[in-house]
Order: structure tokens, then sequence, then C-alpha cells
């Protein structure tokens, strides 16, 4: 066989030995860029492998009956990493439960992008930053869970957020009064670890003109309080 048949002979079977290996469609290569940079020593995610067609087997990750991945789960699971910010593949993601899954990092902005999006958990974790403006695009969020300081001004145009739950945090900016936009929202929590006893500084207009916002007619849980 000519030197030239033979190399592109070799270079078609190294092809086809990469293509076996690296299998996995794009929502699999982005979840396992993902994975490589996360330090995850309990193997929870071993079944997480290149060689699949999909992930969606994979442990935690919930496919619609098209093979899109439509659910992140992997709360209290030990990550050692930041938040992933390489989802935009993912068209069809409803659900990203996340908590206390020892994840740091700031939330990228692309979240924004992720319309589906109806159910959000990265509380208990140690991410740092402010929640970007961004997120106020998710028309369709339903549940909003998190520990961060700054709620952004333009959260009221969350218009399907039905729970928001920002416990356990500083609350450093206040509280917009743009919550008060929250036509469906059902339970809203916040608790300030602080030395302040005054519940109106933790909003940004008196306590008793802030409660008038949130008098929504389906409204069952309302749990503003400062300890520490």
């Amino acid at each position: 066989m000519p030197a030239k048949h033979s190399q592109c002979f070799l270079l078609f079977m190294l092809s086809l030995l990469f293509s076996s290996c690296y299998s996995v469609d794009e929502q699999g290569r982005a979840l396992l860029a993902w994975k490589e940079r996360l330090n995850a020593y309990n193997d929870a995610l071993s079944s997480w492998s290149a060689s699949d067609n999909s992930p969606c087997n994979w442990f935690r990750i919930y496919c619609n009956s098209n093979g899109d991945v439509e659910k992140i789960s992997l709360s209290s699971v030990n990550l050692q990493g930041q938040l992933p910010a390489n989802l935009r593949l993912f068209k069809y993601l409803r659900s990203l439960i996340l908590s206390s899954a020892n994840l740091t990092g700031e939330i990228s902005k692309e979240f924004g992008e992720y319309s589906e999006l109806v159910s959000v958990d990265i509380s208990d974790n140690a991410v740092s930053g402010k929640i970007p403006t961004e997120i106020s695009r998710l028309s369709k969020l339903e549940f909003l869970a998190l520990n961060m300081n700054l709620l952004p001004s333009d959260i009221g145009n969350l218009s399907s957020l039905k729970h928001l739950l920002i416990y356990d945090n500083m609350l450093s900016g206040g509280i917009p009064k743009s919550i008060g936009k929250l036509k469906n929202l059902e339970v809203f929590r916040a608790v300030r670890i602080s030395g302040e006893s005054c519940l109106s500084r933790l909003v940004t207009v008196p306590i008793c003109e802030f409660l008038a916002y949130l008098k929504q007619p389906f409204l069952r849980i309302f749990h503003l309080q400062s300890v520490g």
C-alpha cells in the first residue's frame, strides 16, 4: 500500500477510535466540561462518561422524551467547584437544583439565557457576588432559592415567581420595591444574619409600606426575620 494511502487509512482509523471514545452529544460534552472543573472525590459523577450517546442515564440528569436535558438535580452532592456557566446548549432545561453542593463562584450572566427554567435552587453554597440583572429575564421561573446579599432592582420582572427564598444572608442592598410586582408570589422568606434588630432596615421603604406591596391574595408565607 502506498505511503500516502497508508497515512490516510491510519487517520481514518484514528478518527473512528476517537469518535467511539467520545460519542456523547453536545449536552453531554457541556456537562463533562463542567465536571472537569470540579473536585468531587466521592465518585458521584462516575456515570458521566464520554462513551455514552447522551447524558440521559447519568447520575441526577433527567431528560424529556426527545433526549433533551430538562433537569439537573445535584443537591447535597459534594461537588467542590464553581457553578456551571456553560449551559447554553440546554434549551429545554426547566430545573437546576444545586443546593448544598459545596459550590463557589458567581452566578453567570448566562443564567438569563436559560429561558425555560422554572425552578432554580443554589442555596447553601459559598456563592459570591451579586445576582446578575439578566436573571430577571426568566419569565417562566416559579421557584428561586439562593443565599445572596443583593437582589437586582428589577426582580419584579419575574412575573411567574411563586417561591422566593433568600434566607441566611446579609441583604446588604435591601429589598427592592419592584418585589411588589410579583403578583403570583406565594412564599417569601428573607432572614438576615446580623446584629440589627430593626426589620425595617432590611428594606428601602418603611416596613408597613413594604408589607403593603406584598398583599397578594395567595401569599401563604411571609417570613422576614433578623437574628444574631
